[in-house]
Order: structure tokens, then sequence, then C-alpha cells
């Protein structure tokens, strides 16, 4: 069995971690990804919307006077 010494792993290591970069270097893509960072928070908060589950017998929201179970609710699935 072949010794290695440490800087042949030194360098192993950073080679696999360059290839896993797609050949950039691992300052390269943290700089890209807090420049990405700090693009999204100058957009400002993110609006969620918030679904509101109906229920089975609610009344449809179309409007048709059914219960939802009886109208729409194989549209929604």
């Amino acid at each position: 069995m072949q010794e290695i010494s440490y800087y042949d792993r030194q360098e192993h290591a950073e080679r696999m971690v360059r290839d896993f970069f797609g050949g950039q270097t691992y300052e390269e893509v943290e700089y890209k990804m807090n420049a990405r960072c700090d693009e999204i928070r100058e957009r400002g908060p993110v609006h969620t919307i918030h679904r509101v589950k109906i229920g089975r017998n609610a009344p449809c929201p179309c409007g048709s006077g059914k219960k939802f179970k009886k109208c729409c609710i194989d549209q929604m699935r």
C-alpha cells in the first residue's frame, strides 16, 4: 500500500473541490453566493400567498349554492 503525503492529499482535496464547483475556486463561488444573497435582500421582503382550505361541507366558492363536495371538489384535485 502506497502512502500519500499530506501535500498530495491537500492537492487532491483542492482538485476535488475545483471539480465540484465546475473549475471555480471556493472564493469565487463564495463571492457569487454572497452577491446573490445581497440581490435578494435588496428586493425587500418576500410576500407569501396563504391559501384558505375549503371544507368539504362548506358552500362552494363558485357561487352555485351547493356544498363544495358535491360541486367543485373534483376540479381542485
